[in-house]
């Protein structure tokens, strides 16, 4: 290469009267290092390329375009070397360089495993949103379908959108369920599981059984009965859904049988809400008692608990509720944010204690049904949205200010 970084850099040293030892003690090299760097026989590491950009007044572009030009003239020895400049570009903001980095590689071809590279260090220093343009470039670029490099790609999509934005997830969810044989065993798991947790958010029933099918078959050669539990709790909930209380009593009655963690007090408890489910409304109080004797597990089963005590108008039994769970939804309360599925838990409490406040007369059920509907909306659950809305809409006066709110909320789920 005629001209080089090094070059510049030396040009530019002699041009100020800098010494190169001086110089060296200002960017946080050895002397000897910085002599190396100016020859051309090393790269100098990013963080003191800035310092020399800042210290010696250079054009940042021009830089940084001659040193990505150096690693991919070294393409095998500079391809580490490549992944570290887009990764400091993309944490320095520096997005720019890295879309250009980006689009070099992909030019190049045959090396989307850099790019997964990148991707991978992003998404695991908790950039998530910035990794997301790496593993769409591989999703994009791949053509081998059995890659794993594609699989994880779908993978990490997922996991960035899961906690966020579940029809995002959805859809990610669906794009993976195509791969999922090809992630590589120490993530196959937890990406079966995933999957099927999505679809279990989305209430997509058929699929939440099919791929919980898997999950048991692959958690049993695996001997995992933690994700053979996690698969029939999803699995039960989906036949209930579906109105199959035989199917759904067959996979509790499996998972009460395994011998580890809580999997048998779930079981028993999701037994209860199940046959409440099934319009067995004597079951309300023995869940109530299941809850008491519970109480680390109870904010887990306080939104049945509340909606089917206010369904049946058992009133002094939610008022026993409110005052013997107080801690438990407060943690519900405290999570808020941390996670959809516990969301979800919390959007379906205050919808019910919005039912509950308008049965019994308190205006308060006006802001529970708003509070409900809006984290609904946050993580884009439109039913349980609508469902509150409705709410407001059956209720409230036609003229009042709370009416049109709530249609103008309806009109940006439409949208």
């Amino acid at each position: 290469m005629s001209y080089s970084l090094g070059n510049l850099l030396s040009e530019s040293l002699k041009n100020k009267g800098i010494k190169q030892s001086q110089f060296a003690e200002i960017i946080g090299v050895d002397p000897s290092f910085l002599s190396r760097v100016l020859r051309g026989d090393k790269p100098i590491p990013l963080a003191s390329l800035d310092k020399s950009i800042y210290i010696l007044n250079l054009d940042e572009d021009e830089c940084y375009s001659l040193y990505l030009e150096e690693c991919f003239a070294q393409r095998k020895k500079g391809l580490s070397l490549i992944t570290k400049y887009i990764v400091h570009c993309v944490e320095e903001g520096k997005n720019g360089h890295a879309d250009n980095a980006l689009g070099m590689i992909l030019e190049t071809g045959g090396l989307l495993s850099a790019v997964f590279s990148v991707g991978e260090e992003l998404f695991q220093k908790g950039l998530k949103q910035e990794s997301i343009q790496f593993f769409h470039a591989i999703v994009t670029h791949e053509n081998d379908r059995r890659s794993s490099l594609l699989a994880m790609s779908y993978y990490r999509i997922l996991l960035t959108h899961y906690e966020t934005n579940s029809d995002k997830s959805e859809e990610a969810a669906h794009k993976l369920s195509e791969y999922l044989d090809y992630v590589p065993d120490d993530e196959i798991l937890e990406a079966h599981y995933k999957v099927v947790s999505t679809y279990r958010i989305k209430h997509k029933w058929e699929y939440v059984l099919v791929y919980g099918k898997k999950l048991v078959r692959l958690a049993k050669e695996m001997d995992r009965l933690d994700y053979v539990g996690d698969a029939l709790i999803k699995m039960a909930i989906a036949a209930r859904e579906m109105g199959n209380l035989k199917l759904a009593l067959k996979y509790h009655k499996m998972c009460l049988e395994i011998p580890i963690g809580n999997y048998s007090r779930w079981a028993e408890g999701n037994i209860l809400i199940t046959l409440i489910a099934f319009e067995q409304k004597d079951k309300v109080i023995e869940l109530f008692n299941f809850c008491e004797r519970n109480k680390d597990l109870a904010y887990e089963y306080l939104e049945v608990l509340i909606s089917s005590a206010v369904k049946y108008n058992f009133f002094d039994l939610v008022e026993r509720i409110f005052v013997e769970f107080s801690e438990q939804i407060a943690y519900l309360e405290s999570i808020k944010g941390k996670h959809s599925i516990y969301d979800r838990h919390l959007i379906n409490f205050t919808h019910a204690k919005a039912l509950y406040h308008l049965k019994i007369g308190n205006l308060l059920w006006i802001q529970e049904a708003f509070l409900a509907a809006t984290m609904a909306i946050r993580i884009k659950l439109h039913k349980q949205a609508l469902s509150s809305l409705k709410l407001v809409l059956g209720n409230a006066d036609k003229s009042s200010s709370h009416y049109n709110k709530a249609l103008n909320l309806i009109d940006e789920i439409d949208c």
